[in-house]
């Protein structure tokens, strides 16, 4: 038996699983002249399930890192964890594991990127550990606002924009696009608003916010203005070609519990006049004014003044 020198617990030999509860490596505690103890004559860490199991599992080590810490071979290594029926992990998780990023994502966080996603926000994967998100939109301006968002959140994005080309109907047309880093965290997301296909659908469970529904309205909104001859009134479309039918009713049930009276149209969901002002106050002040101010009614304006 041989005692740990930390705690003064009893072991036949003092495995790597119980160092890592003290944070010490086993190189360190034995560098400090403390015994490891023995198992028939060697110290044998490696023939230990739990050790294996835990370093490989929990903590996600490759065979590489195992047999540097155990002091071991990787053959070894493999041998072990075959007798000791330790699973592997599949192959496609071994070929992310050393480069899949993580992030601690925040309900602002998530909040923002799911209102984003309702209008030209988008999620991509093409692995089964992780995923990246991407946006895009004509104005480099406002793509480098939402790039200053994410970093905020924490996602790290890719070092430039992308530009897509493209005629329709004749004429030219440009966009640009972002993209983040691939991160475990934002696979989940991914699942819940890709669900069986590459279509785009928002969660069931879904609960719209005021952030969501300003970054809805910034990326898929559009301002009806008319004027008439004492006063000039607005309404919001919120557009979306897309969602189907059940999606749909399920929005505006959500948007109905806003306070927002509307109607559900095939490109989208036209809020009344109405009930515009309520709409405006709650998503708050244009976050990008330079680019699209223009969405907001203007101050002075009969609905504006309401709203104040």
């Amino acid at each position: 038996m041989v005692k740990c020198e930390i705690c003064s617990e009893e072991f036949r030999a003092i495995t790597w699983t119980h160092l890592h509860k003290h944070e010490i490596t086993l190189t360190e505690y034995r560098s400090q002249g403390y015994s490891l103890g023995n198992y028939r004559g060697k110290t044998f860490l490696y023939r230990n399930r739990a050790t294996l199991n835990h370093m490989y599992w929990e903590l996600s080590m490759t065979l590489d890192e195992i047999a540097v810490e155990l002091e071991a071979s990787v053959t070894t290594i493999h041998t072990w964890m075959n007798r000791l029926d330790v699973p592997r992990r599949p192959s496609y998780y071994g070929m992310h594991i050393g480069v899949t990023n993580h992030v601690n994502l925040s309900i602002r966080a998530l909040e923002f990127l799911n209102g984003c996603m309702l209008g030209d926000g988008n999620l991509a994967s093409n692995s089964k550990v992780s995923a990246r998100y991407t946006h895009s939109n004509k104005h480099t301006g406002y793509l480098e606002w939402v790039e200053q968002q994410l970093h905020n959140f924490e996602l790290k994005t890719s070092p430039r924009f992308y530009k897509h080309q493209w005629v329709y109907r004749g004429k030219p047309l440009v966009a640009y696009s972002l993209a983040t880093l691939t991160y475990a965290e934002l696979l989940p997301l991914y699942n819940c608003w890709y669900p069986t296909s590459s279509a785009k659908l928002p969660p069931g469970d879904l609960q719209l916010t005021p952030l969501m529904l300003r970054e809805w309205y910034v990326g898929d909104g559009t301002l009806r203005t008319y004027r008439g001859k004492t006063e000039t009134s607005h309404s919001v479309l919120l557009c979306n070609y897309s969602f189907t039918r059940d999606k749909k009713e399920m929005l505006a049930k959500q948007l109905r519990l806003m306070g927002l009276q509307l109607s559900v149209l095939n490109e989208g969901f036209l809020i009344r006049t109405a009930s515009t002002p309520h709409f405006f106050k709650l998503i708050g002040d244009c976050p990008v004014p330079e680019i699209y101010g223009y969405k907001w009614p203007r101050r002075g304006s009969h609905e504006q003044l309401r709203l104040l």
